[in-house]
């Protein structure tokens, strides 16, 4: 069987095997895998959406994951080809689990970066893939990093594209630092994904997630939706839970999965209760 291969030399000649961590000589797209990590809603407890999450794993090398994954593809020249063909099996996926009653209303998340939403080209692509799915746009959550809105020429401009699309939009790794709350009320986005590292300190510290707390109390002043991310104890979920966030994502619930153990999951899933 032959496997499609894209050479990842960079711009420049520089070789994508200089970058650390390294990415190999091609891209074998026989390594690519999307795993999915649940999100629960806070009130019903039912599984309402999922993350993609890309990985590329050779027998002889350590796995790499997301986001460094997506920071060497640009380098490297490969990131289209790469977004494509994760979001197309991605969006497969979700067609199918769509078509279940457990999985009826079920929402995708996906993170692009900052180059891929400064690429000419990307937003009739995505309208491309969402079609061939056969997957409404409003199943779709798009996630851009708070760092990466920040460093956007016009935010604006690109989130609303997706919004005037019917996408929802997400500010994902938020820790509050990077986005004010006059850029909050002019971005259409609608949610905010708590970083993970503002949910650790929950059950370490006097102050018990004040940072979490803030976020929380931010997005529901501008009516935003709140996940939180990184969610791996009772009294975490507690926490969050009687201070009005929306979903959680995390090891409490499940690491990311395979397809087909997602899909196990979405059909027997039992409510977390705090």
């Amino acid at each position: 069987m032959e496997h499609a291969s894209i050479e990842t030399r960079a711009p420049g000649g520089v070789h994508a095997t200089s970058l650390r961590p390294r990415l190999p000589d091609t891209f074998d797209a026989e390594y690519v895998s999307v795993h999915y990590q649940p999100q629960v809603s806070v009130r019903t407890g039912h599984i309402t959406a999922v993350e993609a999450v890309i990985r590329y794993q050779l027998p002889d090398h350590g796995p790499i994951e997301s986001y460094d994954l997506l920071r060497l593809a640009a380098d490297a020249g490969v990131l289209d080809a790469l977004i494509d063909r994760a979001l197309a099996d991605a969006l497969g996926a979700l067609s199918a689990w769509r078509r279940t009653n457990s999985g009826r209303h079920l929402l995708l998340s996906f993170d692009l970066d900052r180059v891929s939403l400064l690429e000419n080209g990307w937003l009739p692509r995505l309208l491309d893939l969402l079609a061939t799915a056969a997957v409404p746009a409003s199943a779709l959550e798009i996630e851009v990093a708070e760092h990466a809105v920040a460093a956007l020429p016009d935010p604006g401009r690109i989130v609303g594209g997706l919004r005037a699309c019917g996408m929802t939009v997400a500010i994902d790794r938020c820790r509050g630092d990077r986005v004010t709350m006059d850029m909050l009320r002019r971005l259409p986005i609608t949610t905010l994904k708590i970083d993970p590292s503002l949910i650790d300190p929950i059950d370490a510290t006097p102050d018990r997630g004040a940072g979490a707390a803030m976020l929380i109390e931010r997005g529901e002043a501008l009516g935003l939706g709140i996940t939180a991310d990184g969610v791996e104890t009772v009294d975490q979920f507690a926490f969050l839970s009687a201070r009005g966030c929306d979903r959680v994502q995390g090891c409490l619930i499940a690491r990311p999965l395979e397809a087909a153990a997602f899909t196990r999951l979405l059909a027997g899933y039992s409510r977390i209760t705090a």
